[in-house]
């Protein structure tokens, strides 16, 4: 693998549908990037991570943000899958911040 990327041979892709399942994610894109010596990426996720045993709110932002912040800080040194990767993760995100609010399909 070459340093400053994020590429894997087990990408962190999967399809998330709980807090667990988000964790997960993080945690193991959190490896990818310490694979990579991308430091700032490690530790943004593992605080999201952190925010796991709080509320599901305080969760899900922080997760949100961490992945925004990658997506924009390192997306030329990141392929388009895991660009998409991290935009699938944010789009769920979004959606459980909606179901939470009562605002199924909107």
């Amino acid at each position: 693998m070459e340093k400053g990327t994020c590429s894997s041979i087990k990408r962190a892709t999967m399809k998330i549908q709980s807090n667990a399942d988000l964790k997960l994610f993080l945690d193991i894109l959190s490896g990818q990037f310490a694979n990579a010596g991308d430091k700032e990426s490690v530790n943004l996720l593992d605080q999201a991570s952190q925010s796991y045993i709080g509320s599901s709110s305080e969760f899900l932002g922080e997760a949100r943000i961490s992945l925004s912040k990658i997506l924009s800080t390192r997306k030329d040194k990141l392929t388009e899958t895991e660009k998409n990767d991290l935009r699938e993760a944010i789009q769920s995100i979004g959606i459980a911040f909606r179901k939470a609010n009562g605002l199924n399909g909107v």
